[in-house]
């Protein structure tokens, strides 16, 4: 890392801190969420459970499984 800092020359925390600073790409999870939806009906309870946490992860994109993620509530599993 020191050879990387130095080969960018005395103003290397300045440019890093600079390119740290740009705004990550949106990206659209719109296209799992209808295989994750899917999963919710797994005979795997992790795999339901995990499929849940994922979409609850997505958000706002993932407004298609809430039906289904209100059904999964009264999993007895977990």
């Amino acid at each position: 890392a020191a050879n990387a800092l130095a080969y960018m020359g005395p103003h290397a925390p300045r440019r890093l801190a600079l390119s740290n600073a740009e705004p990550a790409p949106q990206v659209s999870l719109k296209g799992v969420v209808a295989p994750l939806t899917q999963a919710l009906g797994d005979k795997e309870s992790r795999v339901r459970k995990a499929a849940a946490e994922a979409l609850g992860a997505i958000g706002p994109d993932a407004k298609a499984a809430v039906q289904p993620l209100v059904a999964a509530l009264k999993d007895q599993d977990e």
